[in-house]
């Protein structure tokens, strides 16, 4: 397509022209310092026959076609991604978790891998008896020059405008938070140069809860085929490309249905968050006020707040009770019958339903869906309630009895 970019096999590997043959560079990338005989380009993959290191296909030649369109000095520029398949749903049941190799795939699919994640928190799996595919999404390329990257971010957009992903850098103090304030990975990759985002083609997930029990986030739901937007800013400067996603072509369900099915996904992702965000409330409050009733018992007053703030937690705990089980360690493994899960996993769980196939949701998910939404509504109209009118009581009484804010002892 660009006849000014030139490919040239060597008895040391391969290498590339930008120029017309005016200068060359290694292209080498992982490939052994081997002949290279012959090549093929096919689409946007170029196909190399090495002597005696058998045949390798450098996958994604769409981002070296447009290196001469780089922009100069500081200037960032957002490759094109190539258009991506909108892949089938991948059951994950029987998957293998935990720390050192892990053996099986999902049910009936078993191969031995070791999954790390790399600085930015994004997953990589090392097959150890099978091969690699390409990383499922759109493969986002990007060159940032020497540009202060510290506010950098990557927005992916719907056809109306409509944000569907959100993704930003890596906080410099990650380290140091705790799993409550910690961000939701992976992260934006702002190495001087050339850098690579991997979109998996999900909405941004639900909020999730960090302390115990804790409520691990709902994953976001795969886009409709479509086109999108993807913008990226960094230092001020913007650069937007668009990448089309393309139907399965071994799935026949109607536009309209994977519309319907998205739309349930984003309701439930949705309420899932009110519900995590409605946990998190409570916990918020119920350490406050053990903390100011500890600092009205330091200064004498403890027996004129106790019955308020045992009515207080009584009644935080039945709410939460409402949204998450409280007696079990985390959500996973629940004695369902002793232990009923709250509407918090079960939305988790509807949701898991929903995108099991695609395929436009059946009635009783729509009618599931309505139950579980009103009672996670009446649960945070309680807490709502309680916040508006038990806990300004317990500020009022605070203020009545005159809690110093720091009661010092000797």
């Amino acid at each position: 397509s660009d006849p000014s970019l030139l490919y040239a096999g060597t008895e040391m590997g391969v290498h590339v022209s930008f120029d017309d043959g005016e200068s060359w560079q290694s292209l080498r990338v992982n490939l052994p310092v081997v002949a290279v005989h012959d090549m093929k380009i096919r689409g946007n993959e170029l196909a190399v026959a090495t002597h005696g290191r058998s045949f390798w296909i450098l996958d994604d030649l769409t981002h070296l076609r447009q290196v001469p369109d780089a922009p100069d000095g500081n200037g960032i520029q957002l490759f094109k991604p190539s258009s991506v398949v909108r892949s089938a749903y991948q059951m994950t049941s029987g998957r293998s978790s935990g720390d050192g190799k892990r053996y099986m795939l999902r049910l009936g699919s078993a191969a031995a891998w070791v999954e790390e994640k790399d600085e930015n928190e994004q997953a990589h799996a090392t097959f150890l008896d099978a091969g690699h595919n390409p990383p499922t999404g759109v493969i986002v390329h990007y060159n940032i020059g020497d540009a202060p990257a510290k506010d950098a971010t990557m927005i992916v957009s719907d056809g109306d405008g409509r944000t569907v992903r959100t993704v930003r850098p890596k906080p410099d103090n990650y380290d140091d938070l705790t799993d409550a304030e910690k961000p939701a990975g992976p992260f934006l990759s702002v190495d001087e140069g050339m850098n690579r985002y991997i979109w998996d083609l999900r909405y941004d997930q639900s909020s999730k809860v960090s302390t115990g029990p804790r409520s691990e986030a709902a994953e976001g739901p795969l886009v409709v085929p479509g086109t999108y937007t993807i913008s990226l800013t960094v230092a001020g400067q913007t650069d937007s490309q668009e990448v089309t996603i393309e139907q399965d072509p071994r799935v026949d369900t109607s536009a309209e249905e994977l519309q319907e099915q998205l739309d349930l996904m984003l309701q439930v992702r949705d309420r899932t968050s009110e519900v995590h965000d409605g946990i998190n409330r409570i916990r918020s409050i119920r350490g406050q006020v053990a903390e100011w009733a500890g600092r009205a018992k330091a200064a004498g007053k403890g027996d004129a707040l106790s019955d308020v703030v045992e009515g207080l937690n009584d009644s935080l705990a039945s709410i939460e009770l409402a949204f998450i089980q409280t007696t079990a360690p985390d959500e996973e493994g629940l004695d369902r019958i002793a232990l009923p899960a709250g509407v918090g996993f079960k939305l988790k769980e509807l949701m898991a339903a929903i995108s099991s196939a695609d395929s436009a949701p059946t009635t009783q998910q729509h009618q599931v869906y309505g139950v579980l939404s009103e009672r996670a509504g009446d649960a945070l109209e309680q807490l709502e309630r309680l916040e508006n009118e038990d806990v300004q009581r317990f500020v009022d009484m605070l203020h009545e009895l005159e809690i110093p804010s720091i009661v010092a002892k000797a």
